[in-house]
């Protein structure tokens, strides 16, 4: 499942969100524009617009604390640093205790340096 993640279309953040291919729920990557290095790993939990709409959320500045790129690019500016411009991939997974284990081996075995622990 990696592999087919992974050779999936990226799509620029602005593009994935405008666009109809992420209208899903499943797992995803946002890597880096300027090397593809795997920045962040998530996963779809509720929302009938699935990774789409985590991608608004990562695009949004949250004032609660929630996930968004804005905010960690902001403590990491060795990073480029629009978020538009970062890459997502993501892969189709309806069953969620599957989309929560995919997630968490993705985070053990790719280490992104903006998940949390």
């Amino acid at each position: 499942m990696l592999k087919r993640l992974m050779e999936n279309e990226r799509l620029t953040l602005k593009e994935a969100k405008t666009g109809d291919k992420y209208n899903h729920h499943g797992v995803y990557v946002l890597t880096r524009p300027d090397n593809d290095e795997v920045v962040y790993v998530g996963k779809t939990t509720t929302g009938s617009t699935g990774i789409k709409r985590r991608i608004e959320a990562h695009l949004r500045i949250s004032k609660i604390g929630k996930s968004n790129l804005k905010a960690f690019l902001k403590k990491h500016r060795d990073y480029p640093q629009d978020p538009k411009e970062y890459y997502v991939r993501g892969i189709e997974i309806e069953d969620p205790r599957e989309r929560g284990l995919f997630e968490c081996f993705l985070i053990s075995v790719l280490n992104p340096p903006f998940n949390r622990v």
